[in-house]
C-alpha cells in the first residue's frame, strides 16, 4: 500500500501498472463491503465509543384505527392509512395488498359495505364485477369509493361554508381591532 497518492512506502514514484493494481484491490474491497451491507450479514460495525452512532432500530408504527363508517372519522382514517402504507411500502407488493390491508381496518357499517366486494372477488375471481376489480386493484379507487359512501355528500359546499366562516372571522377581528385602537 502507498502512504500517499503517487508514492510507494519507500517514497519512490509508482508506475501506472502499480497504481492500477492498487486501485483494483481497493475497488474490489469496496464492492465486497457494499455487498455485505446490502446482504445485512457480516457488515463491519463500529465499536461503542468510536464516535459512530449505534445501528438504529426501525420505528414501529401502530396500525391505523379501525374505521366504522362514521363520516367524521373518515379523513383521519384515510390519512393514517396513507402514512402507514407509505412507511411500510416495502411490505405491500401490490395495490391489491394495500386495499386488502385497509379492508382489515374496516368494522361495522364500513365492513358491511366492503364485505360484498371481497365476497364477489373470492367467489368469482376473474368473473367478479368491474366495480369489484376496480376497487380491489387500486388503492386510489378504493379510497374514492369509500369516500363516496361515507364522506361528505357535498364536499364543495362544505368547503365554501368553511371559507365563508373564515372570512367572517377575519372581518370580525379587523373590525374589532380598528374600533379599539
Amino acid at each position: 500500500m502507498s502512504s500517499s497518492a503517487g508514492t510507494s512506502t519507500q517514497g519512490e514514484p509508482l508506475n501506472a501498472t502499480a497504481l492500477n493494481r492498487q486501485l483494483k484491490v481497493m475497488q474490489d474491497r469496496i464492492n465486497q463491503l457494499e455487498a455485505q451491507l446490502q446482504a445485512g450479514s457480516g457488515a463491519p460495525r463500529a465499536k461503542a465509543g468510536e464516535g459512530t452512532p449505534k445501528e438504529r432500530k426501525r420505528v414501529k408504527l401502530s396500525a391505523p384505527r379501525e374505521f366504522d363508517g362514521q363520516q367524521a372519522a373518515l379523513a383521519g382514517f384515510l390519512i393514517q392509512m396513507q402514512a402507514y402504507l407509505h412507511f411500510y411500502e416495502d411490505q405491500f407488493a401490490s395495490e391489491f395488498e394495500k386495499v386488502t390491508y385497509a379492508g382489515t381496518r374496516l368494522v361495522d357499517k364500513a365492513l358491511t359495505w366492503f364485505e360484498p366486494i371481497l365476497k364477489d372477488y373470492y367467489e368469482n375471481g376473474d368473473q367478479a364485477t368491474d366495480f369489484t376489480k376496480k376497487v380491489l386493484n387500486s388503492y386510489a379507487d378504493f379510497t374514492e369509493a369509500l369516500s363516496r359512501v361515507f364522506g361528505e355528500k357535498d364536499e364543495t359546499r362544505r368547503a365554501q361554508e368553511r371559507l365563508t366562516h373564515l372570512r367572517q372571522t377575519k372581518m370580525h377581528f379587523a373590525a374589532t381591532s380598528t374600533t379599539t385602537g
